[in-house]
């Protein structure tokens, strides 16, 4: 093998920056003033004052005196060791490597399927999405779903905008250290077991940002180049670009670069301290006014706000993969990593109040850091080894992944954030901007049969793309995004007020380009309304790896495999039951999977409908006899088996 094909990390590095990195998630849980309000409201109070900090203080780590909450930091008069009781916030990490140790032994490969059994066999529960009655958890055990519908708000899961994907999957980086384009792809699998809108970017973000930092020590240059995983009319990369722009403008005040940033997208009555906008634009600030220094990145973004014993370590975990365990304070060694010795505790304390339990019964009690690094390690190798890597009995030798970028489409105010409607047509009906948005400040709102299009440009004919939006629609009122003549509907999916007053549901269509030109957009119809928000049009790849025959109406499938990765079984359908319908896969004999199929309504006059639905699975080289079981009056049309790829 040619070493220049290859970075090249030693084991001693790996393990150096991969235990420091792992303690900086625990101590900006120890260190971080979560959810501070300001007096005689319930808004999140930003920049907290200098002489609040100091490090494994903070409002989980004991009787602090400005704010508290649940002590995490608890002193095993036995043992005489401190130990970290687990959170949210490093939780799911853990667990999740144990999910990553299975599925490798068993499969060689990452396969979504042991998400879900690894959610269940580990019996975890946790706070957000993970909640074990309306959340990932719940829709595991009682449908045996897979991760893409345990994280889905049409499919019940009402914390999928939570903050949970990107808590719990941000460290998947260091499963994937030197290697970005598989921290991505692996990071956005995991994440998508908790939720489905921006955060699962987030997620991946902040994962290829650890892997990248065992290599980078500019920070600058980290946070630009981990943005290419982002198509280019992604949200997030408005809110990348914006911190730079604050950042600029205000480069010796961080405090008025976090409050200008928290008082724009501050909404009144609507904007929760776990919202995703502020906290991530916060923790690319964290880094920014951070310049790589430990103690500084710790303060500032443990003082910052909002959701900031979350975003504390993200950041911290960055900079600590970056400068390795040299730079840990004493502190930090006396009370977490105790020469080796550090525990992490995997209990409920007694009396803790149910919201705040975060732990795994099925796993042990107690972990060492050490384990716990020692599993990120053996999954490293893991993947490594899958992804062409190798090492010997010094080095590791990392393939030098590029980032795989999107082929994007340009579309004008995709997001809606100019504030009205530049770039798109009112082709009947009506359109207003509203602040019920997905994403940013401002969507648009139908009514009156309306339809809102924009012609785009660019298209390669013959080839496939792939039409997001979120949209929601008010019950009495049926939906349709199009491109084209090719529809997929949405249909009845009226948001509540338990949690949000918006509940919109993430669309995705498949076209064939017939034509470097199309019109895409949203159209209703009906006597409600519906919001669509956050659009983006990129070309994807669907390339068969079996073929499959369909009998019993769709419900009975023949299939030749000719890969042993995951592939996805792409099934187009139609749901006329009114309702969404639970389903089961069945494959040689045995349960695989539970799925969902969505409700959809008939195509109107001059459209085709387009409605599919992709189910991850690896099944193995050879023959198959896969049976699906459903609740309700689906039909299926076509099936087979494909790879899709969105990146290039």
């Amino acid at each position: 093998m040619n070493d220049r094909e290859y970075k090249v990390l030693s084991k001693a590095d790996y393990i150096d920056k991969t235990t420091a990195g792992f303690i900086g998630h625990v101590v900006g849980v120890l260190t971080g003033y979560e959810f501070v309000t300001l007096p005689g409201t319930d808004r999140g109070r930003v920049g907290m004052p200098d002489d609040w900090f100091d490090i494994c203080a903070g409002p989980y780590a004991g009787p602090n005196p400005h704010k508290r909450h649940t002590n995490k930091l608890i002193k095993n008069e036995d043992t005489g060791l401190w130990e970290s009781w687990v959170d949210d916030d490093y939780g799911v990490d853990v667990f999740n490597q144990f999910m990553l140790k299975d599925m490798y032994k068993d499969k060689g490969t990452v396969c979504q399927k042991y998400i879900t059994d690894g959610w269940l066999k580990c019996d975890i529960y946790d706070m957000g999405g993970g909640n074990r009655y309306a959340g990932a958890y719940a829709y595991a055990k009682k449908y045996g779903y897979l991760p893409q519908f345990a994280g889905n708000t049409e499919f019940g899961n009402k914390y999928s905008y939570c903050t949970e994907p990107y808590l719990g999957a941000d460290t998947i980086g260091m499963d994937a250290a030197g290697m970005p384009e598989s921290a991505s792809e692996i990071s956005g699998k995991f994440a998508s077991m908790t939720g489905e809108r921006d955060n699962v970017g987030w997620a991946r973000f902040f994962a290829v940002l650890m892997s990248r930092a065992y290599f980078e020590n500019d920070i600058p240059a980290l946070i630009r180049t981990s943005a290419e995983i982002f198509d280019a009319n992604a949200w997030h990369r408005c809110v990348i670009d914006e911190m730079f722009e604050l950042y600029a403008k205000h480069p010796d005040d961080w405090r008025a670069a976090y409050t200008e940033f928290e008082e724009k997208y501050y909404v009144p009555n609507n904007t929760r301290m776990t919202n995703n906008t502020i906290n991530c634009g916060f923790v690319i600030l964290d880094l920014l006014y951070g310049g790589g220094d430990y103690m500084e990145t710790c303060k500032i973004s443990a003082l910052s706000g909002y959701d900031c014993e979350s975003t504390c370590g993200i950041a911290l975990s960055v900079v600590a993969i970056m400068t390795g365990m040299k730079t840990m304070p004493e502190k930090v060694n006396r009370l977490v990593w105790q020469d080796g010795e550090g525990v992490i505790t995997n209990l409920s304390p007694e009396g803790l109040a149910e919201m705040y339990w975060m732990h795994a019964l099925a796993l042990p009690e107690r972990f060492k850091i050490t384990e716990i690094v020692e599993m990120y390690r053996e999954n490293f190798e893991s993947i490594l080894k899958e992804r062409g890597g190798y090492w010997d009995e010094e080095n590791y030798y990392i393939p030098n992944e590029r980032i795989k970028a999107y082929d994007s489409v340009k579309l004008t105010n995709s997001c809606f954030e100019c504030g009205d409607l530049t770039g798109w047509t009112v082709a009947r009906g009506n359109a207003e901007m509203t602040s019920l948005a997905t994403v940013g400040l401002s969507a648009v709102k139908l009514t009156e049969n309306g339809e809102l299009r924009q012609r785009v440009s660019g298209l390669k004919v013959g080839e496939k793309y792939m039409l997001t939006a979120f949209v929601m629609s008010s019950p009495e009122t049926d939906a349709y995004l199009f491109a084209g003549d090719s529809c997929v509907s949405i249909n009845r999916t009226a948001g509540y007020t338990a949690y949000t007053a918006h509940k919109p549901v993430l669309r995705e269509l498949v076209f064939t380009a017939t034509s470097a030109e199309t019109d895409i957009g949203v159209s209703v119809f009906g006597d409600g309304y519906s919001i669509a928000d956050d659009f983006s049009l990129v070309r994807i790849e669907e390339r068969a790896v079996g073929t499959a025959s369909i009998a019993d109406g769709g419900m009975g499938i023949s299939l030749t495999c000719e890969t042993d990765k995951e592939a996805y079984l792409r099934l187009d359908f139609e749901n006329a039951s009114g309702a969404i319908v639970h389903a089961h896969l069945n494959a040689d004999g045995e349960h695989y999977c539970g799925f969902a199929f969505r409700k959809t309504a008939p195509a109107p006059e001059g459209f085709t409908s387009a409605d599919c639905v992709y189910l991850p699975v690896t099944l193995g080289i050879g023959e198959h006899k896969l049976t699906i079981t459903v609740d309700g009056e689906v039909s299926i049309k076509t099936a087979g088996l494909v790879t899709l790829n969105k990146r290039f």
